[in-house]
């Protein structure tokens, strides 16, 4: 993974490394960004100065893997780490935006490897096309995965913030 990232630095675009291929990622579309923003504004807003840090375009490894290394769009960790710190350390929240290129990977191989980290309670994936959210948390017995559509709200586990659909997909054009 040292070596990945290394080479990232200077590689054009931005990479993941998923079983020990960087992938280059595709550029992202308005809504995608616009996304990202809202829900790393939202998390920062209740947040606020505190000992938990919200990152855009967070790098997520897990710690038992050095084949695997993802950008999650937005992650938050109350875990104080240097700055200079190439991934979240001990994420407890960890969100991708959904696009129809990323979706499958996203599902099938991001949400099990992010299940695999002690630390993460919460994992949303967020559609960039419709006004879909799956929030996955952490419970006692496993993990439980509610999808919210069109409108409605939802808390967090790992942190204590509600977001309504409205306010993710403000200024969007879903």
């Amino acid at each position: 993974m040292d070596e990945f990232l290394i080479w990232a630095e200077t590689a054009p675009g931005r990479h993941e490394l998923i079983d020990g291929v960087p992938v280059a990622m595709a550029s992202n579309s308005q809504n995608h960004s616009v996304l990202q923003v809202n829900i790393a504004y939202l998390i920062k807003l209740v947040l606020g100065r505190g000992p938990c840090r919200t990152l855009i375009g967070a790098g997520i490894r897990r710690g038992d893997r050095s084949d695997q290394w993802y950008e999650a769009d937005v992650a938050v960790s109350s875990t104080p780490q240097p700055g200079a710190s190439k991934w979240q350390e001990a994420p407890v929240v960890v969100v991708e935006i959904l696009s129809s290129s990323t979706a499958e990977q996203d599902r099938g191989t991001k949400v099990p490897d992010y299940q695999a980290i002690d630390s993460v309670q919460d994992i949303l994936l967020v559609s960039s096309e419709k006004r879909r959210v799956s929030h996955w948390t952490r419970q006692q017995d496993g993990w439980f995965v509610r999808d919210i559509i069109g409108a409605g709200a939802f808390t967090l586990q790992g942190v204590p913030v509600t977001m309504s659909m409205d306010a993710i997909y403000e200024q969007t054009d879903l």
